[in-house]
């Protein structure tokens, strides 16, 4: 069974998902709301995640297609996260930018990979859903390898 402050929280993220586009849609608009939001948004990614994975090594599958969806709508909500005025804010490096069709394809293959657990727990196919449980860890990992080693510790 879902916690009430998780269903909250993905129907907040969804809202967030909807609503960003209409008031960031500019790059004159003001950076600091965009930087602190993203930086929350990766925040809840990691608890999320984690949640995610709990609930799925305890057959809470029901929950877990809830925290999934929520998971894709948070990573689908990064991308305009991100404007060019907002290089230099926050932890995220010059790299996100100077690249910026590689990030925006790593946003989307996670954004896949919790699709894809969705989809397996849809089709109650346990090799699915950890495949791309691991996959959605390795999407991390590509970027924050140094924080994801120190977690593991």
């Amino acid at each position: 069974m879902m916690t009430e402050g998780l269903r909250h929280r993905s129907r907040t993220w969804l809202l967030i998902w909807l609503i960003v586009p209409l008031i960031f849609g500019t790059q004159s608009q003001a950076e600091e709301p965009e930087t602190g939001l993203r930086q929350q948004l990766f925040s809840d990614l990691k608890e999320d995640s984690k949640t995610l994975a709990r609930q799925l090594k305890n057959g809470e599958y029901d929950s877990a297609e809830i925290t999934a969806a929520g998971l894709e709508q948070m990573v689908l909500s990064l991308r305009n996260l991100f404007p060019l005025s907002s290089k230099g804010e926050g932890r995220s490096r010059d790299k996100v930018w100077d690249n910026w069709q590689d990030f925006d394809q790593q946003l989307q293959d996670l954004a896949g990979d919790y699709r894809n657990i969705i989809t397996g727990i849809r089709q109650q196919d346990e090799s699915q859903i950890e495949q791309a449980l691991q996959f959605s860890v390795s999407s991390c990992r590509a970027c924050h390898r140094p924080f994801s080693y120190r977690t593991l510790w």
